[in-house]
């Protein structure tokens, strides 16, 4: 009795995570529901050793936020066309096949391809290839990382250096590469992130820190606890620049700041891990030496 009304005093109960600041859960409940019924046949004809219930149903919750953002994104900047993606370590697949069933060109890539590939319609594009994220630079409207790992700190990077995806500009806006991320595993640039904030969890500390990287990589970082079968279900996408994209003088602080991150990071390779990777198959290794 004595606990309770303590807790009354303090307020009583306090929701410890805050879902639906950017998508409503009215839209994202109407988009859930419909790809739902659409396509949660693929529980039953399923082939990868991993569990159908949580991975199909995680993709589904995943693809109806980002079709929910896409399709507020047309509106207010007046899209002539649907945007275009590219899922970073895609794995299995499935979230680009349920983006490519509704509509929107893109592709996934991976270091290895998974039977279930096989199973899609052929304008769904995979592609099982080594990513050198030192270099690499990507045509695409967005950038998606799904439990991306050892990829995931360079999303924002990555992102930053396309300033102009799929050609140009809409109403004078430069809207340049935008991205999305569901970390999962901590990862730093090329080893695992072992840093712990007094008071935090490391996977706090880690969600911070790769806030940290979007925000000196020049976009204003936006979070969203996503209505998903997952704990690590905190999203991160990184749709507004915080400059405007000819300014040439940020640009090149952009650059700077993130060699700076390098250097505090004692970043020496990007070396992606053989591991049986938790969305179906493995991963063979890979090496990219920082030159």
């Amino acid at each position: 009795f004595n606990k309770w009304g303590k807790h009354q005093r303090e307020g009583g109960y306090q929701k410890r995570v805050n879902h639906d600041q950017l998508v409503t859960f009215d839209r994202f409940t109407e988009k859930y529901r419909t790809l739902k019924e659409k396509y949660s046949f693929w529980v039953n004809k399923w082939e990868e050793s991993t569990d159908p219930r949580k991975f199909i149903f995680e993709d589904i919750g995943i693809a109806s936020f980002l079709l929910a953002i896409w399709e507020e994104e047309q509106i207010q900047f007046n899209l002539p066309q649907k945007q275009s993606f590219v899922d970073l370590g895609c794995g299995n697949g499935f979230l680009v096949y349920l983006l490519t069933m509704e509509g929107y060109t893109g592709r996934g890539i991976d270091l290895q391809k998974r039977k279930v590939w096989e199973k899609y319609p052929a304008e769904v594009k995979l592609e099982a290839v080594a990513i050198d994220p030192m270099s690499a630079v990507y045509e695409e409207d967005w950038l998606i990382a799904n439990h991306a790992d050892e990829l995931t700190p360079w999303v924002p990077i990555l992102a930053s250096r396309q300033l102009q995806p799929n050609g140009g500009k809409t109403k004078d806006i430069m809207l340049g590469q935008r991205y999305f991320t569901l970390p999962c595993c901590e990862w730093d640039f090329d080893k695992k992130f072992s840093k712990k904030a007094k008071g935090s969890s490391r996977f706090d500390t880690y969600l911070k820190y790769i806030e940290s990287i979007g925000t000196k990589s020049g976009f204003k970082v936006e979070t969203e606890h996503l209505r998903i079968p997952s704990t690590r279900n905190i999203a991160q996408i990184g749709r507004t620049r915080l400059f405007n994209l000819s300014d040439e003088n940020k640009l090149k602080q952009i650059t700077e700041d993130q060699q700076s991150l390098f250097k505090v990071a004692k970043f020496k390779q990007f070396v992606p891990k053989f591991r049986k990777d938790h969305r179906g198959g493995a991963v063979v290794a890979s090496e990219v030496v920082l030159k």
